[in-house]
């Protein structure tokens, strides 16, 4: 994992792309103590959230030839062919944010909602498998997806995406035990300015409160680009 932003510390919870779903606890049984959040008590329905950056970056190949963003796709599609055996009655989505498309019921720029919360059922599945397995798919859906830009920069703030997961868990029922995101990026640095620092941060207690979890799973960047600036934390 590379040096990741020191303020999201306590912020997510951090994973990497060697994580196993068992690792994390997507299997199924709803296991859980209840005492933090996204826990629950045996018996509950999982609800699970792909928040996926979509950012150029993200299309572009790593030194050992994977794509960031076809990669988390590949994650989801193994949650859910899990889902479909060990948890069908459980709810899992897939959002996309740095896009050029946007599909939200906010009507959301830069968002793109690919799967709202439902079960794994199998076309939902063939839709993720399509663009993980297929080369001609998977870059067809990403021309088409485009990208995020305001004025010169291609740099989405992640809080308007959690903005957009809060509000999607805000529709699901009270009995949904387990609340999850699962968080997609390359973006070392998170914020672009204190300013987004504060408004990520923000977002993400508003989150907590819901007993929604988060866990970032670090990218891997592109061989030839290079890191961003992490902007400094403030004193204290």
């Amino acid at each position: 994992m590379v040096d990741w932003a020191p303020w999201s510390d306590g912020v997510f919870g951090g994973a990497s792309s060697s994580t196993s779903l068992d690792d994390l606890g997507v299997d199924g049984d709803g296991l859980g103590t209840g005492d933090e959040p996204g826990e629950s008590t045996s018996g509950s329905r999982d609800c699970l959230l792909f928040l996926i950056d979509s950012s150029p970056s993200m299309m572009e190949a790593t030194p050992d030839g994977e794509i960031p963003f076809q990669g988390a796709l590949q994650y989801a599609e193994l949650a859910y062919t899990k889902k479909v055996v060990t948890g069908e009655n459980d709810l899992l989505g897939v959002v996309f944010y740095g896009t050029g498309a946007s599909r939200t019921t906010y009507n959301i720029p830069g968002v793109y909602v690919f799967h709202d919360f439902g079960p794994p059922d199998s076309a939902r599945i063939r839709e993720i498998t399509d663009l993980v397995r297929s080369e001609a798919e998977f870059r067809s859906f990403v021309g088409k997806l485009g990208h995020y830009r305001s004025g010169d920069s291609t740099r989405f703030p992640l809080s308007e995406a959690l903005w957009q997961a809060q509000h999607l868990f805000h529709g699901l029922p009270k009995a949904v035990g387990f609340r999850r995101i699962f968080l997609f990026t390359d973006d070392e640095c998170l914020a672009s300015s204190d300013a987004e620092r504060v408004k990520c941060q923000v977002r993400a207690k508003d989150l907590a409160d819901s007993r929604v979890s988060l866990t970032l799973f670090a990218q891997r960047r592109p061989v030839a680009r290079a890191l961003r600036p992490v902007p400094p934390s403030p004193a204290g």
